[in-house]
């Protein structure tokens, strides 16, 4: 996701509306925590 596309989203939605969506997607998951992602390459190695 690069600045423009955010900048974008900024203006058309406003700051409000992007917390909103973000709080949405995170209860549909999202990316996981660094940790865990750690924890996955060291057991595959």
């Amino acid at each position: 996701m690069g600045r423009k596309s955010y900048r974008v989203r900024l203006e058309r939605f406003g700051l409000e509306r992007l917390r909103e969506i973000a709080r949405e997607n995170g209860k549909k998951g999202g990316r996981p925590p660094k940790r865990a992602a750690q924890a996955k390459k060291g057991g595959q190695q």
